[in-house]
C-alpha cells in the first residue's frame, strides 16, 4: 500500500510541476477512465486488426479540443467497414459519400458524436466488450450511405492534441 501511495504522490507532484512549467501552455485534462480507455484501444489496436482481418479498419483514437472541451475522436472514411471505438466524436471523411453539389461530389469532412451515430451504426454492427462496434458489411448499406451523406459538413474542425498533451484531469486538479 505504501508503494502505491508513494507512486500516486510522485505522479501528482510531477503532473503539477509539468502543468506549471510547460511553455506550450497547460496540458488538457480528461477523466482518468476515458483516458485509459483511449490508451487501451490504441495499444490493442494491432491485435484487433489482426482478428478482424483486412476487410475492416480499426482507427487510432486521437485527442482534440472542440468548443473548449477535450475530446476523443476517431476517423471513419466513407462509411467503410471498420471497428469503431467508443469516442466522443467521429470525424467522418466523405469522398465517395460526399453530398452532391451541382454536378459533382466535393469531398468534405463531417463531425458527429458517437452517441448520435450509435443507433444507426448498431443496425449494421456487432458490439465489442468495450462498447466499440464492428461494422458488419462488405458495402455500406443504402440506409447508412444516406445517413452519412446527410451529415452536415463540420466547421470549425477540432484542434488536434498530441497524446502527451492530455493528462488525467484528477491529477491536474490537485
Amino acid at each position: 500500500m505504501k508503494l502505491a501511495e508513494g507512486w500516486r504522490f510522485g505522479n501528482d507532484f510531477a503532473v503539477s510541476a509539468l502543468a506549471k512549467q510547460d511553455s506550450a501552455g497547460p496540458p488538457a485534462g480528461m477523466p482518468t477512465q476515458k483516458l485509459l480507455s483511449a490508451w487501451r484501444w490504441n495499444f490493442d489496436r494491432a491485435n484487433l486488426m489482426a482478428r478482424i482481418g483486412a476487410t475492416h479498419y480499426a482507427p487510432c483514437v486521437k485527442f482534440g479540443t472542440l468548443a473548449g472541451e477535450t475530446i476523443t475522436l476517431a476517423v471513419w472514411l466513407d462509411g467503410l467497414p471498420a471497428a469503431i471505438p467508443r469516442v466522443d466524436q467521429l470525424f467522418v471523411v466523405r469522398e465517395k459519400l460526399a453530398p452532391r453539389r451541382l454536378f459533382s461530389r466535393a469531398p468534405d469532412k463531417g463531425l458527429a458524436s458517437f452517441e448520435r451515430l450509435r443507433p444507426m451504426l448498431e443496425k449494421f454492427s456487432a458490439p465489442l466488450s468495450d462498447g466499440a462496434l464492428i461494422l458488419d458489411y462488405t458495402q455500406p448499406p443504402r440506409e447508412l450511405v444516406e445517413f452519412v451523406r446527410a451529415l452536415p459538413a463540420q466547421r470549425p474542425l477540432p484542434d488536434l492534441l498530441s497524446a502527451d498533451r492530455v493528462l488525467d484531469a484528477e491529477s491536474l486538479a490537485k
